[in-house]
């Protein structure tokens, strides 16, 4: 049975450089858009599904896991430029995009600013409601990760860090996601993530139901059956805004969506980008 290969590059952009794994096969591009905390290898079962027929990348956004992290403000304006940037420089005109969780928002902002580059839509789990868009944020100060703030910054073996995130995160598949953010550096075993971009991310998180109608590209809006990430009132708004939508509950409560019933998961993304 033939193997995919995944290759794991970096690309040189106007602020930073960007990590991503990228199956470099033939077919319409798919752009995979990790959550928050995470980074492109969540996506990486996902990559050998879909690797033989499409050609999959699924990035690290700027802040997490091998990209660069800034001391700048971290808004969706700018998040979605990278994306915008890096299919450029790989000379990807358009392509399907997926976005769970936070890169559902990053995924939604990209349709907007740059709808020439999105083919198709998928919003996995995430509404978008937040902060009023009227709020001043001042960047003058390092906000605050209300999860992870006050999590070691360093963990001394692998089973002691084990032992926290078991300990503090509820779900398995929570526990799966974060120990991919986590390896082992000359000090221990640190996550991927910087703990100030996800703070400035969390401050920048305004409400953009507003740009919804402008996304007229076919959009997939995915929640699960817990309702937890996405309200009844928010999923019938979203799907009242979107000119070209099509909703779908999975079974599954756990947010982590792409992981918690494969099969199901897939037979709605086979049929949406077929």
């Amino acid at each position: 049975m033939e193997t995919l290969l995944i290759h794991s590059e970096y690309i040189q952009l106007d602020e930073i450089t960007m990590h991503y794994l990228d199956t470099k096969t033939e077919g319409e591009v798919i752009i995979c858009i990790h959550g928050l905390w995470g980074r492109g290898e969540t996506w990486r079962s996902f990559m050998h599904a879909y690797g033989k027929k499409y050609r999959v990348i699924a990035l690290d956004l700027r802040g997490h896991g091998y990209s660069d992290k800034p001391n700048t403000p971290y808004t969706s304006k700018v998040m979605s430029g990278d994306i915008a940037q890096l299919m450029s420089r790989l000379h990807i005109e358009s392509a399907i995009v997926l976005g769970h969780s936070q890169g559902g928002r990053i995924g939604a902002h990209l349709a907007s600013y740059y709808p020439e580059k999105v083919k198709r839509l998928a919003i996995l789990d995430k509404s978008p409601s937040g902060i009023d868009e009227n709020t001043p944020v001042d960047d003058a100060v390092a906000h605050k990760d209300p999860l992870t703030h006050d999590w070691p910054d360093t963990f001394e073996t692998l089973e002691s860090a084990r032992s926290f995130l078991i300990d503090t995160l509820q779900e398995a598949l929570s526990y799966g996601y974060f120990m991919l953010s986590l390896v082992e550096g000359k000090e221990g075993f640190q996550m991927l993530f910087d703990k100030k971009a996800i703070g400035s991310l969390k401050a920048h998180d305004f409400s953009w139901f507003s740009l919804l109608p402008s996304i007229k590209c076919p959009t997939l809006l995915m929640r699960t059956s817990s309702h937890e990430a996405v309200s009844d009132e928010d999923w019938t708004k979203m799907q009242d805004l979107l000119p070209d939508c099509r909703a779908v509950e999975m079974s599954h409560p756990d947010h982590n969506v792409q992981h918690s019933n494969t099969e199901e998961f897939y037979g709605y993304i086979d049929a949406f980008i077929n």
